[in-house]
């Protein structure tokens, strides 16, 4: 029954993001970077420049990770159909910050309940700020190897 739920969930988030990724706001059908998606990332991916990281569908999907960690597979293989060439340092330093940053809305939405939302909310962007760090770490320790 899980896996049906998060089929049907992320197939329905990848028809959207499909959606987003090739319309504009003004002239229809576009490609990614001129997109919705294509726009809105623009403000956070400076974000992701100390981690070597300067695409701004990678800073597409960390934003979609936060609707469910599956959409970041997802999101990569709907942008990136040739497939993601990072080198070592990029690529362990956004593993680490997908390891560290906070989980789906779905957990969000639990621990609301459990310890109020303004608790919550400190807590993910106490956890976010964790994670640009421990990835901004990774990178600069293996470009000084």
């Amino acid at each position: 029954s899980f896996i049906i739920k998060v089929t049907t969930y992320v197939f329905a988030f990848c028809v959207i993001s499909w959606f987003i990724s090739h319309f504009s706001f003004v002239s229809g059908f576009c490609s990614a970077e001129e997109s919705i998606a294509g726009s809105l990332p623009r403000l956070i991916c400076y974000l992701f420049y100390p981690m070597g990281i300067t695409d701004w569908r990678i800073a597409y999907a960390a934003i979609t990770g936060f609707a469910a960690k599956e959409n970041v597979v997802a999101t990569v293989a709907l942008l990136f159909p040739q497939g993601l060439n990072l080198a070592l340092a990029p690529t362990l330093s956004l593993c680490v910050f997908f390891l560290c940053c906070p989980a789906c809305i779905s957990a969000f939405a639990a621990s609301t309940k459990e310890v109020g939302f303004k608790r919550t909310l400190l807590y993910n962007a106490a956890q976010l700020i964790f994670a640009f760090l421990a990835a901004y770490l990774t990178y600069f320790i293996i470009i000084l190897l």
